[in-house]
């Protein structure tokens, strides 16, 4: 007879915080401070408290849009790398309390406190362990002091009763130097007590040390891996061999993986992206990485210079819940009877993956680590999303599964193969017609334990034109359905069905800006007609680059990695030899002498080169190719290592100049190499 009990519980499991934390599911960052009038991503803490000023902020806007959603908490940066506070801590002058907003009687984090508990939501908070105003930092055991005082100020004022009210305490791994040129060793043990302490139902995200409750996915721009362990060996070490972005099968923690990216390219509110919010397929294409492969997300919403979140965000995400609501509506697997081949007694019959509890799972004996249940859909479904979830209380413990569906002559068809569950797998697949589907379970660590098995409906999306444009200036673009115009404009404006209409490529030598949308053509049905914009894409360019060349470099890697990549419009790369230390150089002619207004600087993405993204950099300029040492600009690409996006660096004063020296003079990761996929001048 078979066994009544339920299973044992296999390697790490979750704890009932971690538990609570996974089944938020999505929550919101909010990223404000004086960088969002500054412009910048990293402030450097000699910012004045007199920059911050929002002039109609009101939290309640956010949480409401955020809640409207399909949010369930929110992280705000109370305090980011420049040290400012969004509240009137008594252990700094860099706070709201000096700054002339509201007569120094604001408190960001108070009125979100209270925002968040109008609107339903959690409330996470991040306070960032480097701070490049305290005079303390790189000083040891006062700044660790400091740091503990703000960390406890902040759970106990705004945490309510017994720290009950926070869900995360965020921290990412930013260490650099003080005022004092010096470099802070932290102090994770004592850290990581206080959050113990002053919030015991919060989870730690990330770099605490070797306190944490859940890890980063290695990335931003928002894909977990797949597979998806929620169990990892050692964090420190998890990045080279790809375990923040897979976990470890049989790792000894449980330590799930958290999804965080922005809604816009930088993290924090900055005007010349308000046309670059990422599309409603983008966002779609993040939560079916993320959410639907069994991690949590932590989606941006960098509120703007009014302190309120920014119109286009609070569209995008109203159009991502339009389409989340009409996929989950209806669940063709709810209830269905279930046969499987092999089921531990009643109490765990292939039919409790369909009965809607969060409490009850299929499992079959002890040992069997191969099985299979067909579910019956009651008639013939149109179906295209399939989700599964794991009794993630007993462990993680399926390694590779199949879907198969019933074709009308009654035979199986394989519909997708795929690695881990975990907490929670979300698939799209090919539409199809059905009346059955089978789930086989092909590679398990311990007999699976499924919690829910249901399948949906994705009616069709619209999607954005895709753009290339060559080094002549040639542009094409792309229709990604049928029955899909495209409308195109190339002075930044938003087209319109009045803006002229793609017959075919077309040459722009100069640089521009090209937006373009998809419009669905006249009598095409609109499975969407509550969503009132329109899919764009859009692309930022410099002047062609035929007629430029590379004069010199300081070194290349090989000839896959040449100099002269970084003049062309493909996705090869330079890159500098090994063993060469930075500073690094490359000089180029741009053919004619041309009023430069500023450069766009593309690095390579992570998973095309993770060698020498460079941090520090310098632009010159000059009439000769001997003589270019005029500086143009020179700063910090802040956040590149994790945050590969172009870099606008934008000239205070045109300057006229035929010759450009680009110099990389710092690393982003300390590595010797310098890699640089494109530099274009507008």
């Amino acid at each position: 007879m078979a066994d009544q009990k339920a299973p044992a519980p296999y390697g790490a499991t979750p704890t009932k915080q971690q538990l609570a934390w996974q089944k938020i599911g999505m929550y919101a960052f909010l990223h404000f401070t004086v960088n969002t009038f500054t412009g910048r991503e990293w402030g450097d803490g000699t910012e004045p408290e007199d920059v911050f000023n929002p002039t109609e902020m009101d939290c309640e806007q956010w949480c409401r849009i955020i809640s409207e959603a399909g949010f369930k908490g929110v992280v705000l940066t109370a305090k980011h790398h420049d040290g400012f506070c969004l509240w009137p801590s008594k252990y700094t002058t860099h706070s709201v309390k000096y700054s002339k907003w509201r007569d120094g009687k604001g408190d960001v984090v108070g009125d979100l406190a209270k925002a968040a508990k109008k609107y339903g939501l959690k409330l996470g908070l991040y306070l960032s362990p480097w701070d490049r105003h305290e005079k303390t930092y790189g000083s040891g055991d006062a700044y660790n002091e400091f740091y503990r005082n703000q960390l406890r100020e902040l759970l106990t004022t705004y945490g309510g009763k017994n720290g009950e009210d926070i869900f995360i305490t965020w921290f990412d791994g930013a260490c650099g130097e003080g005022p004092n040129g010096k470099v802070q060793v932290y102090d994770y043990d004592k850290a990581a007590a206080v959050i113990r302490e002053c919030a015991p139902n919060a989870v730690i995200f990330g770099h605490m040390g070797d306190h944490r409750d859940i890890r980063w996915c290695g990335n931003e721009r928002g894909y977990a891996g797949s597979p998806n362990w929620a169990t990892l060996n050692e964090y420190r070490d998890a990045g080279g061999d790809g375990g923040l972005q897979h976990g470890h099968v049989n790792g000894k923690h449980w330590w799930p993986s958290e999804v965080d990216v922005s809604i816009r390219p930088g993290w924090f509110y900055h005007k010349e992206q308000d046309s670059q919010v990422h599309s409603l397929e983008h966002l779609l294409d993040i939560w079916y990485h993320s959410v639907g492969r069994g991690s949590c997300l932590n989606l941006n919403f960098p509120p703007d210079r009014r302190g309120l979140i920014h119109e286009i965000d609070a569209e995008r995400i109203h159009e991502f819940k339009i389409v989340l609501d009409k996929t989950f509506r209806t669940n063709f697997a709810a209830g269905a009877c279930v046969t499987a081949s092999n089921e531990r007694g009643a109490d765990f019959s292939g039919d409790k993956m369909t009965d809607g509890s969060p409490d009850t799972f299929w499992a079959p004996e002890d040992g069997m680590t191969e099985c299979e249940a067909v579910i019956e859909l009651g008639g013939i479904r149109r179906l295209n999303v399939i989700s599964l979830k794991e009794y993630t209380q007993l462990g993680q413990r399926i390694a590779e599964f199949t879907i198969e569906y019933k074709t009308p002559c009654g035979q199986w068809k394989k519909l997708i193969d795929e690695t881990t569950i975990s907490f929670s797998r979300i698939l799209r697949t090919e539409t199809v017609e059905t009346d059955a589907l089978k789930l086989k379970i092909t590679k398990a660590l311990a007999c699976p334990c499924i919690q829910e098995f249901s399948a949906y409906y994705q009616p069709p999306l619209t999607f954005a034109p895709s753009i290339t444009r060559d080094a002549d200036g040639i542009i094409t673009l792309a229709a990604p359905n049928d029955g899909v115009r495209i409308h195109y404009t190339l002075d930044g404006s938003l087209p319109t069905a009045d803006s002229p209409e793609y017959t075919g490529p077309f040459q722009v030598r100069e640089a521009g800006f090209l937006r373009a949308v998809s419009l669905l053509k006249p009598g095409v049905e609109n499975a969407y007609p509550e969503i009132k914009s329109n899919p764009e894409a859009n692309l930022r360019f410099g002047t062609a680059l035929k007629d430029w060349k590379v004069l010199a470099a300081d070194s290349e890697f090989d000839a896959n990695n040449k100099k002269e990549h970084v003049i062309t419009a493909d996705n090869h790369i330079w890159l500098t030899a090994r063993n060469v230390p930075y500073p690094h150089w490359i000089a180029i002619d741009t053919a004619r002498k041309q009023t430069i207004h500023g450069f766009i600087f593309t690095p390579p993405k992570t998973t095309e080169c993770g060698m020498g993204p460079v941090y520090r950099y310098r632009f010159l300029v000059g009439d000769s190719p001997d003589q270019i040492d005029t500086v143009a600009a020179e700063g910090t690409f802040d956040n590149i290592l994790n945050n590969p996006v172009p870099q606008i660096v934008e000239l205070k004063t045109p300057i006229e100049a035929r010759y450009i020296r680009f110099e990389a003079l710092e690393s982003a990761n300390g590595a010797c190499y310098a890699n640089v996929k494109r530099i274009e001048l507008f």
